[in-house]
């Protein structure tokens, strides 16, 4: 189950690279109902200066998955990174919180063997990339 949020088509294109039936999450907000059950739950969002967008936001804070994942205040605890030009998004979370893991890897194989390693099943990722750096491998490794 593939859901996604887009402002200029971008995530759109990569959701529909990664999975056949994807859902709006504007569209999935206008529902009743926002209970999902599924193996495999993934969230294709553009990331605003390190945030998630409030609609997106909004949602997960609204929605129940059945995944035995929960959402907390700070979804972030490791931060892995690729490539030299991701070390600033590193320092910056490390600013934010000194406490977190950060782990640099100078390709998406590396980050994927790493990923394997330190993923749990109950745990939630967030992958953020753009098409040059093929994040979508990542991804998909994962589906």
């Amino acid at each position: 189950m593939l859901f996604y949020f887009t402002a200029t088509g971008n995530c759109l294109y990569v959701a529909r690279k990664l999975e056949n039936q994807i859902l709006s999450i504007p569209q999935e907000l206008k529902k009743e109902n926002l209970h999902y059950k599924d193996e495999k739950i993934g969230i294709v969002t553009p990331v605003y200066a390190g945030e998630l967008p409030q609609i997106v936001r909004k949602f997960i804070e609204q929605a129940h998955f059945d995944t035995g994942v929960a959402v907390g205040e700070t979804l972030t605890d490791v931060i892995i990174t690729v490539g030299p030009r991701a070390v600033k998004i590193a320092e910056g979370a490390v600013s934010v919180k000194p406490d977190m893991t950060v782990i640099m890897c100078e390709n998406n194989r590396e980050a994927i063997d790493v990923l394997k390693e330190i993923v749990k099943k109950e745990d939630a990722m967030m992958i953020k990339g753009s098409r040059s750096m093929k994040t979508d491998e990542i991804v998909k490794a994962f589906l």
